[in-house]
């Protein structure tokens, strides 16, 4: 099989894309350098060209995926919108992702520092942006709280034990989570929709 030629960036972001997926499927442990590269259809060489260890690779697929989600949600916060179009904008970021990632998070694999910090990561760097989000519903007189900062950040950690601890008995959680969060931002229920 000849291989295909690609520019250095979109090789890179091809085994990180790749690395992401093995590494929610299988966990640190069960993640095979030699695996990404039979699919990326590259030498080994190659990943160590870009790559000083699997831990390395771990992290900067990690992060990878952290900042390409998170672009997406700023362009949909960009855009002229009400708070509550907004926040809607975010809880369906976020339900992506979960639905994304619930499958793995709670297995065995996946109850490890790296996983803690990969999903702290991704909360920390939605903090500001859903406390902006909760500024500007309270300015609009659409949220009621006393502190977005403090509002954000009980939602978002909140969000991260829907994730571990969600059952899968086919009720609509996504809506039940919806609900709480617009009743912890004091927003009536005309106003929800």
């Amino acid at each position: 099989m000849s291989r295909i030629m690609k520019k250095p960036d979109e090789r890179r972001k091809e085994l990180l894309n790749i690395g992401f997926d093995l590494y929610m499927e299988k966990g640190m442990a069960g993640l095979s350098i030699k695996e990404i590269v039979e699919q990326a259809h590259v030498a080994i060489g190659l990943f160590y060209y870009y790559f000083k260890s699997k831990e390395e690779f771990v992290e900067e697929a990690l992060n990878n995926y952290v900042a390409q989600n998170l672009e997406s949600v700023k362009e949909l916060l960009e855009a002229e919108k009400t708070a509550s179009e907004k926040l809607d904008a975010v809880f369906s970021a976020f339900f992506q992702f979960a639905d994304r990632v619930k499958p793995y998070v709670r297995e065995q694999v996946h109850r490890t520092r790296q996983n803690y910090i990969f999903i702290n990561q991704v909360l920390e760097h939605m903090l500001p942006v859903v406390e902006q989000v909760i500024e500007d519903g309270s300015t609009e007189g659409i949220f009621h709280v006393k502190s977005a900062r403090v509002a954000a950040s009980y939602i978002l950690y909140g969000l991260s034990g829907f994730l571990q601890f969600s059952a899968d008995d086919g009720e609509d959680e996504n809506e039940v989570v919806r609900e709480l969060v617009y009743e912890t931002l004091g927003m009536m229920p005309a106003a929800v929709g």
